[in-house]
């Protein structure tokens, strides 16, 4: 509560971020944005907001670059959640409980949690895509901004 208005999200996962940057200045910007060159030419662009910026543009290149996903595919495919409290998460139905034990064997304990609560541990992204044949665009954002992406 600050002067008697209510704060769901006093940007509690950002308070290094606010003491490191000292009162009456203005906080960077927490986005990321990413474009991808081929050859010299525009291939993808994307950027990511919210808690899980630094996962979730990793995710988004990965699944476009290595995995040949489409925009809407590489914003909804699975990740780990962002680490706010020194413990790893995944979104409940998203990975097999097989894979989660195996990554459990090998060192990782992933907590598993209901997609309700998952997304105060996922961001939100958009990005386009160039095909590099025909040179049509596609784009998408992620479920989560109720949104779309718009190129010409």
């Amino acid at each position: 509560m600050i002067d008697g208005v209510s704060i769901p999200d006093a940007a509690t996962f950002q308070q290094a971020l606010i003491n490191d940057t000292g009162p009456g200045k203005r906080l960077p910007t927490q986005t990321e944005p990413v474009i991808v060159l081929k050859n010299g030419e525009p291939l993808l662009a994307t950027s990511a907001i919210g808690t899980a910026i630094d996962y979730d543009t990793v995710r988004y290149l990965f699944s476009a670059l290595d995995f040949g996903m489409s925009p809407r595919e590489s914003l909804d495919a699975p990740g780990i959640l962002a680490t706010i409290d020194d413990r790893d998460r995944v979104t409940q139905g998203e990975y097999s409980e097989e894979l989660i034990a195996r990554v459990a064997e090998l060192g990782l304990e992933l907590e598993v949690v209901e997609p309700r609560m998952a997304r105060r541990f996922r961001g939100s992204g958009v990005m386009l895509a160039v095909a590099v044949d025909t040179g049509e665009i596609s784009g998408s954002a992620s479920a989560s901004l109720n949104g779309g992406a718009l190129a010409h």
